[in-house]
């Protein structure tokens, strides 16, 4: 137990510190949202590239990794989406925007130190796939669903050309492409750069911490608990099991460092922008309390996770 909290409490710690920065005034809400930003497009990017460039091609696409955390968080997407229609009697686009929440991972400022801390550099490996799952497959899919479930019917061809655009203008995107890249093609980066983007990418864990920290001040529930209850739940705890499923039944040969990965990004809550695409269903509310209970029970389900995946999956 000692090692587990070895790992997650320093984490938790930073969060802390972020939420008492914001709390006290030290930091304004504008100076967290410039902070995020910041991250996403330096830090973040620059992680991608550096973990790209030391690893071969074949060790980076790593498809029995997509297949364990894409399974999964399709399977969680589907199982969140029907019983939302089905059970809690949702409409279709309410129940899609849910599915959302329990299949994306706050990879970046959550999910990877956890993971880093971990199995080290393949976490940023790890971390790349999983946004090319979430930006082609999972996102889409959700907003394709949501908007064909939604009074104002949005044609598809706009849904797929606004779809386009925001993932070519993604930073993280662009990181992925030039680290395939430079993977594919052998070049190896002059030292002064590839100084520039370690040291740049050494920052992205703790204010990606600093920021989620920062970000939980003022949420609040209102009234809102059985609905999010269906969110923060399946997210916490459906989503990594469905990722432990998916390689019990579809990649059981998978290293165990990949294993690892999958199973606790999936056990992260959402990803920090899930109330922003919720907004444009009128749900941006439900979606930023479900992410400020997910953040906050995380404190006590990431140990458990991490505790189960040692167990389940030892490293030599």
């Amino acid at each position: 137990m000692t090692n587990i909290l070895s790992i997650t409490l320093p984490i938790f710690l930073l969060i802390g510190v972020g939420y008492l920065a914001a709390y006290f005034k030290f930091v304004s809400p504008t100076d967290i949202a410039s902070i995020g930003r910041f991250v996403l497009y330096f830090p973040m990017p620059a992680l991608i590239i550096v973990a790209f460039q030391s690893h071969p091609i074949g060790q980076i696409l790593n498809w029995s990794y997509l297949i364990a955390y894409g399974g999964g968080s399709i399977a969680s997407f589907w199982l969140t989406t029907l019983c939302g229609r089905y059970v809690l009697k949702k409409d279709f686009s309410t129940s899609a925007i849910y599915g959302m929440g329990t299949s994306v991972s706050n990879s970046a400022y959550i999910g990877y130190p956890v993971v880093s801390a971990i199995i080290g550099p393949l976490g940023a490996i790890c971390m790349a796939l999983n946004f090319l799952v979430e930006n082609i497959i999972i996102i889409p899919m959700s907003l394709m669903l949501a908007d064909a479930g939604s009074e104002k019917g949005t044609r598809l061809s706009g849904i797929v050309r606004q779809i386009l655009s925001r993932l070519f203008q993604n930073p993280i995107i662009i990181g992925i492409v030039l680290g395939l890249a430079i993977s594919l093609s052998g070049v190896v980066l002059p030292g002064p750069v590839d100084k520039a983007l370690t040291l740049l990418s050494a920052v992205a864990s703790p204010t990606a911490l600093f920021v989620i920290g920062g970000s939980l001040v003022g949420l609040r529930l209102k009234g809102m608990r059985g609905d999010i209850s269906l969110v923060f739940i399946f997210k916490l705890v459906v989503h990594p099991l469905m990722a432990f499923i998916s390689i019990m039944v579809f990649v059981p040969t998978i290293e165990p460092e990949f294993a690892i990965g999958a199973i606790l990004f999936a056990s992260v809550p959402m990803m920090s922008i899930y109330p922003i695409f919720a907004e444009a269903y009128q749900l941006g509310q439900r979606a930023a309390a479900a992410v400020f209970v997910a953040t906050m029970l995380s404190f006590f389900t990431i140990p458990v996770a991490v505790t189960l995946v040692h167990a389940l999956f030892p490293l030599g």
